[in-house]
């Protein structure tokens, strides 16, 4: 949605550029011109270009998207003629976050109409919370959205309402702030609190300045934050007392210590231009600690959790200094329309408050697209106070512009539905199947038919890397369902799939594992020696670039278990052992290295030490293995028993 309404938008805007009619670029133009250049330059001299462009699956914010950001900030400098114009699109703003926080509401009734991936919540003090996350699919977007939607509602009921002519407007007002509020509380986001409380603080603060009542700004705050304070102890007092406690040993904090420190390793490696936009996720196993995955075994991350870093890291030196100049300019902006126009401060409070809120909330959370676009857009309003000069007469037609835009309308419609239907198409490969009590015949039917459905999801949207490792894992498991040379055949179709992926993205330790598992069951389907030894070069290429990556040394000893090569599988279970001492995979994978070596004491010590380490939640299976072989070893110096 982004890309096909801000595309068309910048296409317009280069559009009438060309033909001459718009007047001199102010410093904020120039500097959203400055934050393309930069990003353009940072995708050039990615580690990852083709992904650098339209940007990581789960958060899009490649070049695509900067420059659809561009796009709106751009038109919104140009479309905003008056304070008319500065008030319709604060309301649009006002009104979609009150949208926002009323389906937050349904979803903590239990009546959410969507079936989502997952549900966040936050057990602490006995009680467990459902975390809201609105129609932005993450509590912390929503919360970052909703904090910078309050101060517009709060700055406004302070100075009057959205025409400023009396209390008329707190009848709507009221209660949109009452709302966002509460559902700003349920998201149980600090960063999303702070960035609201400073934001109101601005907002109101200003308002006042500008005229408004201190009265009314009490009284209207007020009546706006009790119901959501009456909410939240309601609902999750334990939960947010929990949260407003923790402190410098809470996991979060130490996290994001870790993701910090990588973030930074990264950009003194590429310090002019960073590894990309969005490539942060491709660069940081290179750089990741081992405490990173200690307390919890999570995923990689997408982004730094702090704006300034990830801009860091992703696109260096230049993106700092074309941000911090987009900043200033902003500010200036804002100053002179400010100084200048006294009958216009009002609305300027709220846009303030919204501004202060973003920065705030982007010193401690991902903003996401929505508050990106909340920036992008809010920046640009103060503009419209200022006195502009006589637009030059047109040297092309008209239409041209309006031609232009509708020309890249068309095309990003096309390719956005032919991503989203591919990623639809995709959703049942992505979904865990069980084989449950089917036979051998209906389990392989079932394979191919996943297979084939992956596959043809990733030739609709064949430059998704993501689509293509789909495509492997499921031909992959045809390959197992499958007897005698088809299955060969089959891993040699996930191998396929796995080169596609990997020529999209080289950089990616994911897409080198990917391929080394399909190579790897290729050769041990077919006994081939040399593709074996081809496997485990492509394990070490990948754990090279993802040193400290649990789940890559688990499919590396896996493999090395499945080729029979003991030594080897020692080797690697030890490493993944000291990585994390804790984790019982290490032990356990240790232990069955030494079992396949012979050696029965050593293997047990090992076992044993994995049955009292920390197992993931759903190890059941792993844990009843452990437990058969321990029965197989017997007590301390028994002969080893048979295998069955």
């Amino acid at each position: 949605m982004l890309r096909a309404i801000g595309l068309p938008l910048l296409v317009w805007i280069a559009a009438e550029w060309v033909s001459g009619r718009p007047p001199r670029p102010s410093p904020l133009v120039w500097s959203v011109l400055g934050w393309i250049v930069a990003s353009t330059l940072a995708t050039v001299f990615s580690i990852a270009p083709r992904l650098s462009l339209a940007g990581e699956l789960t958060q899009r914010e490649g070049l695509l998207t900067t420059l659809a950001l561009a796009g709106l900030a751009l038109a919104t400098a140009h479309a905003h003629r008056d304070e008319r114009h500065v008030r319709g699109t604060l309301v649009t703003v006002l009104v979609c976050g009150a949208l926002a926080a009323v389906y937050a509401q349904l979803q903590l009734a239990g009546l959410d109409p969507i079936r989502w991936e997952g549900v966040h919540t936050y057990a602490a003090q006995g009680g467990v919370a459902l975390r809201p996350a609105g129609p932005l699919g993450n509590p912390i977007l929503l919360g970052v959205a909703l904090a910078a939607v309050l101060p517009l509602a709060l700055a406004w009921l302070a100075s009057g309402g959205t025409r400023g002519s009396g209390s008329g407007d707190a009848a709507w007002l009221v209660p949109a702030a009452a709302i966002v509020a509460a559902s700003l509380v349920m998201t149980l986001s600090r960063g999303a609190w702070l960035a609201a409380a400073a934001g109101a603080a601005v907002g109101v603060a200003l308002a006042c300045a500008a005229g408004g009542s201190a009265r009314r700004a009490a009284w209207t705050s007020a009546a706006s934050l009790a119901p959501a304070l009456l909410l939240g102890a309601f609902r999750a007092a334990g939960p947010i007392a929990a949260r407003l406690a923790e402190g410098a040993q809470g996991r979060s904090l130490e996290a994001r210590g870790v993701i910090a420190r990588g973030a930074l390793a990264l950009w003194r490696e590429r310090p002019w231009f960073g590894v990309g936009p969005d490539a942060f996720a491709i660069a940081f196993p290179r750089v990741q600690e081992p405490a990173f995955w200690r307390e919890e075994w999570i995923g990689v991350p997408t982004h730094a959790h702090e704006a300034a870093l990830q801009v860091l890291a992703t696109l260096g030196i230049a993106g700092v200094l074309a941000g911090g100049a987009w900043l200033a300019a902003a500010a200036l902006a804002w100053w002179r329309a400010w100084r200048e126009r006294a009958d216009a401060r009002a609305p300027l409070a709220g846009i303030a408050g919204v501004l202060a809120a973003l920065l705030v909330a982007g010193g401690t959370n991902v903003v996401g697209l929505a508050g990106a676009t909340l920036f992008a857009v809010c920046s640009a309003l103060p503009l419209a106070f200022h006195a502009r000069p006589e637009r030059a007469a047109a040297r092309l037609h008209s239409a041209l512009p309006a031609i232009a835009a509708a020309a890249m309308l068309v095309f990003a419609i096309e390719r956005g539905g032919r991503e989203c239907s591919a990623l639809a198409l995709a959703r049942p490969a992505r979904e865990p199947a069980p084989r449950g009590t089917a036979s051998a015949a209906e389990w392989q039917a079932m394979t191919a038919a996943r297979a084939a459905t992956a596959w043809m999801a990733a030739r609709r949207w064949p430059g998704e890397e993501t689509l293509w490792r789909l495509a492997c894992d499921a031909s992959l498991a045809e390959s197992e369902a499958s007897p005698g040379a088809s299955g060969v055949t089959f891993a040699l179709t996930a191998e396929g799939a796995a080169r596609r992926a990997l020529a999209l993205v080289p950089a990616r330790a994911a897409n080198v594992a990917q391929l080394a598992n399909a190579v790897g069951t290729r050769a041990l389907r077919a006994g081939s020696a040399a593709l074996a030894d081809s496997a485990e070069a492509l394990y070490a290429r990948a754990t090279s670039q993802a040193p400290a990556d649990a789940w890559l040394l688990v499919s590396r000893i896996r493999f090395e278990l499945a080729r029979r090569d003991g030594e080897r599988a020692l080797a690697s279970a030890r490493a993944l052992a000291t990585l994390y001492p804790d984790a019982a995979l290490g032990h356990s994978l240790s232990g069955a290295a030494l079992l396949l070596l012979g050696r029965a004491d050593e293997a047990r010590a090992e076992l044993l030490r994995a049955r009292t380490a920390r197992w993931e939640e759903d190890a059941g299976e792993q844990r009843a293995a452990l437990e058969r072989l321990l029965i197989q070893l017997g007590p301390a110096g028994a002969p080893l028993l048979p295998r069955p």
